[in-house]
């Protein structure tokens, strides 16, 4: 069954044509570029994030009012054409989206379709990696009045196109809100916040030894040539001194790669060298797709399209996330991934706490601080290793990216306002997804300052209490504090004398507990569990300062499960191991 859009007018077509300008141009290289991106986004659109197909035509669409495009779900196609002029078709395929079939076409890219596994089922653990418990929940000291205003403004004009804002503080989600049309499940183009994704792939394949990023890139087509000396650094941090047109339009390079080449590497491939490596900062899709070739290399055909799922998305419940690839079967790094907002919350939320997800370690020591270190060829400073930064002058707010929001700040930005905020001074993941064609009408730096000008303005307790493991001395036992199962006014903590290695063996199954399990590691390796419901909290003893910080979160914990804001803990120094004691 097909569902077919006109969205053309032949009178405009025809003025275009008139012109005479001519007809090469139009059919050989504005047609082929217009066609190619309406196919691509209408197929994403419709067989991706599942949205209604007249939508999509109406709003994300409806300025190429000059294109046609048919749907046809039974083929899983979508083919679109400037009046018949430079036709372009997208196939849909299960677990890699859409892809752009140049070069042999529909039937060869559909027969060469590999087997590609299904997400894991995270549906049934608790936030962050599954949803349990998602309900969104601001921290205490936070002034939900303002926090709401924040988000309101946000969806407050049409122009601005904002479709979902997801805010995550000390792990927990504690604003989400979406525009009509859209919900949780809704996944969303991340369009160049897939970069900071393929940054993170490279960091896992170079955990597993199979990149080094200090060395040549490798990159058979620049065998015997200066660029043979480029290393997976210098494209990480755009630095390599390749010419490539970052331009967005009829005759740019980025167009012509994402919309018209059968195969993005090979066209970004040929940018010749226009300066030295590390002289020259410039921003360049086709140095992200690039990688992608050097990470296809790395990890071998057999894992490649699998290999962001297993070691990426699995990891940390990203369930919705799909990167897709292009004809020739790399993925499009630069600009083709779909997630929901709290997929890309959880993206966000895996580097604010430095590479680690519930106490496991998933990035390598020292990558997030190296992807967020700044680019010294960068004039401000203002990016990192795939990664856009806050840095410039401390001294002068105006001298950087966002002058209202911290200088730690860093972010992976897209296309037409998409963001994933991490700001580690204030312990918080933002995330915003719209469509805003014109940048004049969304602020997202004053957006994001009006959401942590809400938020407590220190770093909540599990943020404290992590950062005051490391200096606690080493012990054999742990600190159980309960809550919730006992009376009110008893002794609601307890000592038990347990050998850490047990007590590490019993992760798995803590990890997996269905009533709400938070696993926060530390350079020790020493877990510390938070549990965010009425249950157990676990962490090393008897460090006093540590135990005060434990005490002062079971009572935050307390207060945001019961409401009860009068509950106070205090540090009992004649109690076994100086636990403390609830008292009304």
């Amino acid at each position: 069954m097909k569902a077919r859009g006109m969205i053309g007018l032949g009178v405009g077509a025809a003025a275009m044509i008139g012109l005479g300008v001519g007809g090469y141009l139009l059919s050989q290289v504005i047609a082929p570029k217009g066609a190619g991106y309406h196919a691509k986004i209408l197929c994403s659109g419709v067989f991706v994030a599942g949205r209604p197909a007249a939508h999509l035509l109406e709003s994300d669409l409806g300025r190429f009012w000059y294109v046609q495009g048919e749907v046809d779900r039974q083929a899983r196609t979508v083919t679109s054409s400037l009046y018949g002029l430079g036709s372009s078709t997208a196939l849909y395929r299960p677990g890699l989206g859409c892809t752009l079939a140049r070069g042999e076409g529909v039937e060869a890219l559909r027969a060469q379709t590999p087997r590609v596994s299904g997400p894991r089922d995270t549906r049934g653990l608790p936030w962050p990696t599954g949803d349990l418990g998602a309900e969104p929940t601001p921290l205490p000291r936070t002034d939900p009045e303002a926090l709401q205003a924040a988000i309101d403004q946000a969806f407050s004009d049409p122009d601005q196109g904002t479709r979902a804002v997801v805010v995550v503080q000390g792990g927990q989600l504690v604003a989400e809100a979406y525009a009509e049309g859209f919900s949780a499940s809704t996944p969303l183009s991340g369009w160049s916040m897939t970069k900071s994704v393929t940054s993170t792939l490279i960091a896992l394949a170079a955990d597993e030894g199979l990149i080094d990023i200090s060395q040549p890139a490798g990159l058979p087509e620049w065998q015997g040539d200066p660029r043979a000396e480029l290393t997976v650094d210098h494209l990480l941090r755009m630095s390599s001194g390749l010419d490539f047109s970052e331009v967005y339009g009829a005759f740019g390079d980025a167009t012509h790669m994402l919309f018209v080449a059968p195969s993005t590497v090979e066209y970004a491939a040929q940018s010749p060298l226009a300066h030295e490596p590390d002289m020259v900062w410039s921003y360049s899709s086709g140095t992200s797709n690039l990688l992608q070739r050097i990470l296809r290399r790395a990890v071998g055909e057999d894992r490649y399209l699998n290999f962001p799922r297993r070691a990426l998305f699995d990891r940390i419940g990203m369930r919705s996330a799909v990167i897709e690839p292009d004809a020739a079967g790399d993925f499009v790094g630069s600009s083709f991934m779909y997630a929901t907002a709290r997929d890309w919350a959880r993206f966000g939320l895996l580097h604010l706490q430095d590479g680690t997800w519930e106490g496991e370690r998933v990035l390598p020591e020292a990558w997030v601080e190296y992807a967020t270190t700044p680019t010294e060829a960068a004039p401000k400073g203002e990016y990192g290793a795939q990664w856009w930064l806050n840095a410039g002058n401390p001294d002068d707010p105006s001298d950087r990216r966002w002058p209202d929001l911290p200088l730690d700040a860093y972010d992976a930005s897209g296309f037409e306002g998409q963001n994933v905020l991490v700001v580690p001074s204030h312990d918080v993941v933002i995330v915003r997804l719209g469509l805003t064609p014109d940048r004049e009408k969304w602020n997202f730096g004053a957006f994001a300052a009006g959401v942590l000008a809400a938020l407590p303005d220190t770093p909540p307790v599990a943020s404290r209490l992590q950062a005051e493991v490391p200096e606690a001395q080493p012990v054999d036992r742990a600190v159980y504090v309960h809550l919730g199962d006992q009376a009110w006014g008893e002794r609601s903590a307890a000592i038990l004398s347990e050998d850490w290695e047990e007590l590490i063996q019993r992760r798995e199954d803590l990890r997996h507990d269905p009533h709400g399990v938070r696993w926060f590691g530390h350079p020790a390796e020493r877990p510390v569990l938070l549990r965010l419901e009425r249950g157990v909290i676990v962490a090393p003893e008897p460090d006093r300062p540590t135990l005060a910080l434990l005490l002062e979160l079971a009572e935050e914990l307390d207060a945001r499960v019961t409401g009860d804001l009068g509950a106070r803990y205090v540090v009992d120094p004649e109690a076994p191991g100086g636990v403390g004691e609830r008292r009304p």
